[in-house]
């Protein structure tokens, strides 16, 4: 069993991570931020960062529930802010780990992310997927620019979209709301 644990140790302790040197450019609809200091690691040539961060950044209310070691986030663009970021952690710990979040209603279980000094930190590409932003990679800024996309309530959406499908231009119809 002691072999086994030191195997482990050994395989925990070669997760090497570098901070990243990579900015941000976060686009909210007619306005884009620059920020050059929010702490994120390079794992496997990709970007980690701190949920809590993204959070503040996209505009998302980040909670810890001790009870059941979830994570919740609720949009919320009062919650934008791209000051308080976190700080770098020491990076001599660092461990794969599985976290569950829950975004508004729905739950994520078992994403992975990185525990860094006792923080996870997740992909960046992955929690774009699961929260209302995209990703994409400027390379001559060595820029991440994050657009964050407005609130829709996707069963309005749809509903617009299908009656819109039905409308004639040439006989000026028009949507009435109630």
């Amino acid at each position: 069993a002691g072999s086994i644990m030191l195997t482990q140790g050994v395989f925990a302790a070669e997760i090497d991570v570098i901070p990243s040197q990579n900015a941000l450019l976060v686009q909210s609809g007619d306005v884009a931020n620059r920020l050059e200091a929010v702490p994120a690691y390079m794992y496997q040539d990709n970007n980690y960062f701190m949920l809590r961060d993204i959070g503040r950044i996209v505009g998302y209310q980040v909670d810890w529930d001790e009870n059941t070691k979830n994570i919740s986030m609720i949009k919320d663009k009062k919650a934008q802010n791209f000051d308080d970021m976190s700080k770098m952690k020491q990076t001599g710990n660092v461990v794969k780990n599985h976290q569950t979040i829950i975004i508004d209603e729905s739950k994520y279980e078992n994403k992975e992310c990185l525990n860094i000094d006792g923080y996870n930190y997740f992909k960046l590409r992955d929690l774009a997927k699961v929260m209302n932003f995209t990703c994409d990679w400027d390379n001559n800024e060595n820029t991440i620019v994050l657009t964050v996309h407005e609130d829709n309530d996707s069963e309005t959406s749809t509903t617009d979209l299908s009656v819109e499908r039905f409308l004639d231009a040439d006989l000026n119809q028009k949507i009435i709301e109630d």
